[in-house]
């Protein structure tokens, strides 16, 4: 291979890294450059799409993407050599500062504005009791989506992270078991929800003998009967002994819901990483 030709190799790798399809664009090839760019997009696209519903997906499109991308850029360079007698490169060297200027201006804006995106929309929020447990465990890291109860609206037995007025510096994961206009009760340890007693289609942690009758200051074991407003919802811990929540802070507003946690990425039992988180 002569200099001019390693030359080319290596500008169209370059290339091809840079943008997929450049390099074969570059080798005067626009239809194989198209083909790898739509593929390339596709894949992209695809991770997006599992990135938050299936995590072994999202880890074997990521893979492939990578994968896709190195592999082009290497056919790039391959097809230079093959090429040598028959194609002339599309752009002359003269115009590749212009190309890559272009072209990193365009990576750069469509490599930023979806990381921003995906920052203002979602955030790790940690399990940091045993409140929720079993479905969280103290310890556990989350993906919280802010943006979920804008697309769907809240149901009883909702996961929710919440925001409390008297604590703002703190989130909470919890269950949302009461909606505007339902009348909450707990007797005895039992929730009643417009006096009838809950059917909970989720785990719960029940036992309360733990727990003196005579010492219940934050009205685990007796709460109301309250009637929530047009504005409010209530909300408690699957781990109902053991969970502060809206039987000490009382009903909350709305607004309080931060987002739903999706799935967990970290947790003390590495065989529920990637679980959804309920």
């Amino acid at each position: 291979m002569s200099l001019d030709q390693r030359q080319n190799a290596w500008t169209a790798a370059a290339l091809s890294l840079l943008f997929p399809g450049l390099g074969l664009l570059y080798l005067n090839l626009p239809l194989p450059a198209l083909l790898c760019a739509l593929v390339s997009a596709y894949l992209a696209f695809s991770g997006i799409v599992f990135a938050f519903g299936h995590f072994t997906l999202l880890v074997v499109t990521v893979a492939s993407f990578v994968l896709f991308h190195l592999g082009q850029a290497v056919f790039a360079a391959v097809m230079t050599r093959s090429l040598a007698s028959t194609a002339r490169p599309f752009y002359t060297h003269d115009k590749l500062l212009l190309i890559f200027a272009l072209f990193m201006l365009f990576r750069l804006e469509t490599t930023l504005t979806p990381a921003v995106r995906f920052l203002a929309r979602y955030l790790p929020v940690e399990q940091q009791d045993a409140s929720m447990k079993p479905t969280l465990l103290s310890g556990e890291q989350c993906i919280l989506d802010k943006f979920y109860y804008r697309r769907f609206p809240l149901q009883r037995g909702s996961l929710a992270t919440v925001q409390i007025p008297s604590n703002p510096g703190t989130w909470y994961n919890v269950r949302v078991i009461g909606l505007p206009g339902d009348t909450i009760e707990v007797r005895n340890g039992r929730l009643y929800q417009n006096g009838q007693p809950e059917s909970a289609s989720y785990p719960l942690l029940t036992d309360f003998s733990h727990l003196s009758p005579d010492n219940d200051p934050f009205h685990l074991r007796n709460y109301g009967p309250v009637r929530l407003q047009d504005d409010q919802i209530f909300c408690l811990g699957d781990n109902r002994p053991d969970s502060l929540d809206c039987r000490a802070w009382g009903p909350i507003r709305t607004g309080a819901v931060v987002g739903r946690p999706l799935y967990l990425v970290w947790s003390p039992v590495f065989s529920r990483i990637g679980r959804p988180a309920g």
